[in-house]
């Protein structure tokens, strides 16, 4: 899309100066014929010369570190920059898009129907006329124009005017004026946002005026008559974007032209004014080659076992001691081609372009550049040495190209500013944070920036890398096969197509779908594919309030007021002191009738009972009005339970103008929890790892309540994240209107056995 896009901007700006150059020298000429040709020349260049793209040399300094944009094999790392508002971006990218081919298919209708409703016209006039065209005598049109071979004129035009208007449109006819407006049209429609192109429409039909005055004047017995004519049909009159009329532009200025006055043929020169154009808009659209200066690079040895290649390299690269160096990355000059050195450090490349070198890089050595190749027969042998100045560290570059320290957590964790125990295969992405982002997560710490690295899963594959693009949301896998779309549009296109969803994470996701499955699975099932499966449908997608149930006549939200209104506090908690939420989730079947109420996570018993009382007690709900709706309803309810004996009414909010703030940061959240989790010895005895997600409300007091697991890994580790996570207090409550207010909160507990 944005090739696209490029495209037409270059587009834009071809027509746009040759529009200017006829406006602003051409138009008031009286060479109508070459101006023809220049105006429909402007048109072919706009759409052809867009796709070239002139090419200039620029010599640059050749680096003396790692040349920039490589990533040398063994560097740990390859930066990932994560932008929060590029979705925004995207998505805006695709509105203006569809907004571009909307107005495409709305011109392109427009002039559909104007050419159906003359095509009709056509084909219900029989009359033929003497004159070598067809002409059309109907009501409707009330000026009088041509249309490909076709001459339309109103009955009523007095057959006096008829021959003079005859003599006028045979020159468009003949001179195959309609092909000039059949291409602007197209250019209108498909430039219809530049205004320029609207303005050109007007400059080639007010050129076909001209020309056809011109003519018809030299074939007039009296050129008074004509322009009496001319007079007589000045009147506001529809005009058709493939047709020529008669009295378009029946202005001072056409009867200018009309006079009869002697011009300097060298006022055709004119014509060359367009030339700058043609130097600006290339030079403006030309795209830079780099290459590389090469300097002299002291303390460099480079040991030949004769000479060196003309248009192909191979040989070895060696360390100080002799011994073979793998991972060498080696990139040939003025291209982006490259190669890596293997375990014996052997490479080989082809196809090298004179004059370029060849450029060795790897972590930890100095680079090298070796001068352009002579010859093919023989090996090479280079030896990179140390660099002692090297730090295997990550930085973040500023927008001006200087670096600054940043600080790294891995898992979770602030590891300080090396990465020397970091295995370099183990990474599965890496996230960078700068600015306001950084110190709002990790306060003073994160102001040089921060990178935070998570590591893959155990179990995952070795030869899994970074790649510079990470996916930034769930695999999205319809019916089986896997497609790039955006897994929040998805339910939406599908619509009541969608039968099943399911959503898989970590190992099990990587398994199935490989590095593509890193930020989880949304595997979609139609329901036209589970009908031909056998598999009962598993949702069905509520588009519209008629497919929801109703509770008591009212939407469905309003069960939980309703709940509140009728559960108490028992009086066994209030006597414990008992104080939480509990969330309840049940089923509401397609009779109205509720079914398997089961508390999330773990509550007191004693709460959720009396929740589940109420659930299970309550007046029956009303179907869904829609017929179609075959699946029940999953639902839930959040009630809480404050000392003495209030039932609060108040739902945690999700998001808030200001979110909970543990003491320290969410990186101190991080180091608590990993300081105070303790590995279960079953769980270690029988192998057990994974990550645990948990999710629990930050009350108005800065503590933890409403505990619970959204992502369970084993009984054993979800009750430790659990445990570890009651320990939390003294948050920095969620505000909302200046007020506190509880907000949901979630942490990853990672398990892993080293």
């Amino acid at each position: 899309m944005e090739a696209f896009a490029l495209y037409l901007l270059k587009s834009v700006v071809w027509l746009t100066g040759f529009a200017l150059v006829y406006f602003l020298f051409l138009q008031n000429e009286r060479f109508f014929h070459l101006k023809r040709y220049y105006l429909i020349s402007g048109i072919f260049i706009s759409f052809i010369f867009p796709l070239f793209t002139l090419h200039y040399q620029v010599e640059i300094p050749a680096p003396e570190v790692n040349p920039a944009g490589l990533i040398p094999a063994d560097s740990g790392v390859a930066s990932l920059v994560q932008s929060l508002h590029g979705e925004n971006r995207t998505d805006l990218r695709y509105l203006l898009f569809i907004a571009y081919l909307a107005g495409i298919l709305l011109f392109a209708f427009r002039a559909f129907k104007h050419i159906s409703l003359l095509v009709k016209t056509i084909v219900k006039t029989k009359n033929r006329n003497p004159y070598q065209s067809r002409v059309i005598r109907a009501t409707g049109y009330p000026g009088s124009f041509s249309f490909f071979n076709y001459i339309f004129i109103d009955p009523l035009v007095d057959e006096n005017e008829l021959d003079v208007i005859m003599r006028h449109e045979l020159v468009h006819v003949s001179q195959n004026h309609w092909f000039d407006l059949l291409l602007v049209d197209f250019l209108r429609m498909f430039q219809w946002i530049n205004p320029f192109a609207w303005i050109y429409s007007g400059f080639i039909r007010q050129n076909h005026e001209y020309i056809a005055d011109e003519v018809a004047l030299r074939q007039s017995a009296d050129p008074a008559v004509y322009k009496a004519v001319l007079v007589n049909q000045i009147f506001n009159s529809r005009v058709f974007s493939l047709s020529n009329s008669f009295n378009y532009s029946s202005n001072k200025k056409r009867f200018d032209m009309m006079k009869k006055i002697a011009v300097s043929p060298y006022r055709k020169m004119k014509l060359l004014l367009v030339l700058p154009v043609f130097a600006i808009v290339l030079k403006g659209f030309a795209t830079p080659d780099y290459s590389y200066a090469m300097p002299s690079v002291p303390g460099m040895e480079t040991v030949f076992s004769s000479a060196a290649a003309e248009k192909e390299a191979r040989g070895t690269v060696v360390d100080e001691d002799g011994n073979p160096l793998e991972g060498v990355r080696i990139i040939v000059s003025r291209t982006t081609t490259g190669v890596t050195t293997d375990a014996k450090g052997r490479f080989s490349i082809s196809k090298i372009p004179d004059g370029s070198s060849l450029i060795f890089s790897r972590a930890g050595y100095k680079s090298y550049i070796m001068l352009p190749l002579i010859s093919s027969n023989y090996a090479l042998r280079v030896r990179l040495v140390k660099d002692p100045d090297y730090q295997k560290t990550i930085t973040v570059r500023t927008n001006d190209g200087s670096e600054i320290k940043a600080l790294i957590v891995v898992d979770g964790v602030i590891t300080g500013n090396g990465l020397a125990k970091t295995d370099p295969n183990s990474i599965l992405s890496i996230n960078i944070l700068k600015d306001k982002p950084a110190t709002d997560k990790y306060g003073d710490r994160g102001k040089d920036g921060v990178i935070e690295i998570t590591t893959k899963e155990p179990g995952m594959q070795k030869e899994q890398t970074v790649t510079p693009v990470q996916r930034q949301g769930p695999l999205v896998v319809i019916d089986g096969v896997v497609t790039d779309r955006n897994f929040r549009d998805v339910p939406k296109e599908l619509g009541y197509e969608l039968a099943i969803a399911k959503q898989i994470f970590g190992k099990e996701a990587t398994d199935k779908y490989g590095e593509k499955g890193a930020y989880g699975v949304m595997e979609l099932t139609t329901r036209k594919k589970a009908r031909e499966s056998g598999v009962k449908p598993e949702i069905f997608p509520r588009l519209v309030p008629e497919d929801y149930p109703t509770f008591l006549g009212k939407k469905w939200t309003s069960y939980r007021e309703w709940v509140i209104n009728h559960v108490e506090y028992p009086s066994e908690a209030r006597t414990k002191q008992l104080v939480g939420w509990v969330t309840v989730n049940f089923t509401v079947e397609l009779d109205g009738s509720i079914s398997n109420p089961k508390p999330l996570g773990t509550p007191d018993p004693i709460l959720s009972d009396e929740v589940i009382r109420i659930i299970t007690s309550s007046p029956k709900w009303d179907p869904p009005k829609n017929p179609a709706v075959d699946v029940p309803f999953l639902s839930s309810v959040n009630i809480g339970f404050k000392p003495p004996d209030k039932i609060l009414d108040e739902e945690p909010f999700v998001v808030v103008e200001e979110m909970p703030l543990y003491p320290g940061g969410e990186v101190e959240l991080l180091n608590f929890i990993a300081m105070n989790t303790q590995y279960p010895e079953e769980a270690k005895a029988d192998t057990i790892q994974g990550k645990v997600i948990v999710r629990f409300i930050v009350n108005p007091e800065g503590n933890t309540e409403g505990i619970s697991v959204l992502k369970e890994v084993h009984p054993l580790l979800d009750a430790e994240a659990i445990r570890v996570v009651k320990l939390l207090t003294g948050f920095k409550p969620g505000m909302q209107g200046g007020k506190a207010v509880p907000v949901w909160y979630m942490v990853p507990i990672n398990f892993t056995l080293q």
